[in-house]
């Protein structure tokens, strides 16, 4: 939540969780962000998915989270998105989170846009 609003610069209170759902919801009800978490074989797996520009049509192939697909916006619907917003956003989670960059471990080569 802080991440997204330091990106942004929306006011506080503009990204929110909800009462017994996961994720991050805006005020209007609409989920932009996913949080999952899972333990297998006593390994623990996490991770949160963030839609920023992306296409939200494969959203109708299933039900996310339980939920109806029209729940899902992304953040270029909410705000202007520039070019270079993935290092901006990047750094918004790693200030966010208190880590430094050194801490942080990205694949090779460039990440998938749709």
């Amino acid at each position: 939540i802080q991440a997204l609003t330091d990106f942004t610069g929306l006011p506080p209170g503009t990204f929110l969780t909800r009462e017994g759902l996961t994720g991050v919801w805006t005020r209007e009800g609409k989920k932009i962000a996913s949080i999952g978490i899972a333990v297998r074989h006593w390994v623990s797996y996490h991770g949160v998915a963030m839609n920023v520009v992306n296409d939200l049509t494969p959203f109708y192939d299933i039900s996310p989270c339980g939920l109806n697909p029209a729940i899902m916006t992304r953040l270029k619907d909410l705000v202007s998105t520039p070019a270079d917003w993935r290092p901006r956003l990047e750094s918004s989670f790693i200030n966010a989170l208190s880590i430094s960059e050194s801490q942080t471990r990205r694949p090779e080569g460039p990440l998938p846009v749709s």
